[in-house]
This record gives C-alpha cells, sequence and structure tokens, in this order.
C-alpha cells in the first residue's frame, strides 16, 4: 500500500451461507459522484478478499479534510454500489425478497456497534428495475462521530443464508422393493413422509419434508441427512442405509408459495 494514503475506513461483508462467513461474487464501484470527488481529490478503493478498503492522501486533520471537501463539492456522503456476479445470491439471501424487485440500502447513520466495528443496518426499497443488489452511503459526519485516536473505521454487514423447508423426492430406479423408508440425521432436524407424488416426467416420488423446521441453505453441508429403509436378505429383515449423505437442495431449486413467505427448498433422490 502506497504510505502516501491512509485508511479512512474498511467495509467488511460476511455471508452465513459460506461456512468461512466471506461472501464471493460481490463487485464494489463508486457512485458517480463519489467517482468524480475520487479522482479530484484523492481517494481510492482497494478491494480484498473480506470487502475494500477506502483510502484518502491529505496530510490535514480527517475533519479539517472532510469539511473542506463538503464546502468544495457540496456533497457530504461517499456512495457505493454493489453488483452479484454470482445470481444465486439472490436465491440464498433472506435479505432479498424472492417476490420483489429492489435493493438493500446501508447507510452509515443506522448502525448497531458490536466491539470495535460499525454494524450497517438493511433496509430494502423496491424500485422498479435495478442492477444492484446493495448501496451503501457513508456520511462524513458519520466518519467523524467514529473516529477516534487516529484510528480507521470498521463498517460491516452481515448477510443471513435464507431458511427454507425443505423437501426430498425420492424416485425408486432400482425397483428394489425398499419397506419402510425414513431420513435420520445427525441433529434434531426430523423430516416426515408426507406424500406419494407424481412427476412431470412420470416418475413416482416419495416425498420427505422438514415440516415446520427450517433449514438454512449452505454451500457446505451442515448437518448429515442419510436415506435409510428395511430390506429382505435371506429370508431376514434388516434396516440399511438406502443413501448415505443425502445432497443439499440447490439454492435455485426453491418452491415459493402462494404467500410468498413459505419457501420450499427441493431436492430429487434417485435410489
Amino acid at each position: 500500500m502506497n504510505s502516501n494514503y491512509n485508511i479512512l475506513f474498511n467495509l467488511e461483508i460476511r455471508h452465513s451461507y459460506y461456512k468461512d462467513n466471506i461472501c464471493r461474487g460481490l463487485l464494489y464501484a463508486p457512485s458517480n459522484e463519489t467517482y468524480k470527488i475520487m479522482s479530484l481529490y484523492g481517494f481510492k478503493i482497494i478491494n480484498n478478499q473480506f470487502g475494500f478498503s477506502f483510502l484518502f492522501r491529505n496530510k490535514s486533520t480527517l475533519k479539517n479534510y472532510l469539511d473542506y471537501l463538503k464546502k468544495a463539492t457540496d456533497i457530504n456522503t461517499f456512495e457505493f454500489n454493489i453488483t452479484a456476479n454470482n445470481k444465486a445470491l439472490y436465491q440464498f439471501t433472506s435479505q432479498i425478497p424472492l417476490t420483489k424487485i429492489g435493493v438493500i440500502q446501508y447507510s452509515s447513520d443506522r448502525v448497531s456497534k458490536n466491539n470495535n466495528e460499525f454494524v450497517l443496518q438493511e433496509k430494502f426499497i423496491e424500485q422498479k428495475t435495478t442492477k444492484y443488489v446493495a448501496q451503501i452511503q457513508i456520511h462524513f459526519s458519520d466518519i467523524i462521530q467514529h473516529t477516534s485516536n487516529n484510528k480507521s473505521i470498521k463498517f460491516s454487514i452481515n448477510l443471513n443464508s435464507r431458511a427454507t423447508q425443505w423437501q426430498y423426492n425420492v424416485v425408486n430406479i432400482s425397483k428394489q422393493n425398499y419397506n419402510s423408508l425414513a431420513i435420520r440425521s445427525n441433529s434434531i432436524i426430523a423430516f416426515l413422509k408426507t406424500k406419494t407424488i407424481t412427476l412431470p416426467n412420470g416418475q413416482i416420488a416419495e416425498c420427505f419434508s422438514s415440516g415446520e423446521n427450517k433449514i438454512p441453505l449452505k454451500e457446505i453441508p451442515e448437518y448429515k441427512f442419510n436415506l435409510i429403509g428395511k430390506v429382505q436378505k435371506l429370508g431376514k429383515t434388516r434396516k440399511k442405509i438406502i443413501f448415505d449423505s443425502l445432497p443439499y437442495p440447490a439454492p435455485g431449486s426453491l418452491l415459493i408459495h402462494n404467500n410468498s413467505k413459505d419457501v420450499t427448498s427441493l431436492a430429487y433422490v434417485y435410489i
């Protein structure tokens, strides 16, 4: 990093969908007004795996510099737009409604403090169309207020994984005689066999649902689910694991119900 630059603030975005909480696939860009300020007054963005650092180059005190900047430009806020190159983010992020178009807005005047960082609180704004997943406003006054002992500020955003009802549709293509099929877990989450359905391709599937248990979608499985059943061999009946470690539903395999609040994640298992 150029020693002539100082960090004005850091922004870190975490997402519980990922095991390491590092939110991947986000692109950060200043708004047009902020870009002009950056070009004229020596600011720059340094991206990192957690988010970005916003740097400035000036030897005067921070308050004096931001006050001067406000008078010279009549602007009192840095604004940034966030886009996602991973479109699945819209499916597995709980803060993004599935049936609405809009943007998550964050502002430095809506924060909660957690240790040494300021957590930005989201507000979803409906729009007719948008190419951004989120927009962030960092006000000069908040930077001045929260900066102490010449230490840079850390802002953070916490995104949460969408929790859904899970439904496994089990199709017996082997035609083996499996009895008393059930799903067992290494957690307290229970699945119940709810119904038998005919899929669009004519195959018969037995459905197992988590019911009222809503399970967060995850990049890497957090729980282990096994499909077990009873089989007969040499005249004896015994329990057997039919399918070890059932796959997690893909983020995009969602069934949105009429009230739009209840969402089912579908997974298909062939035995």
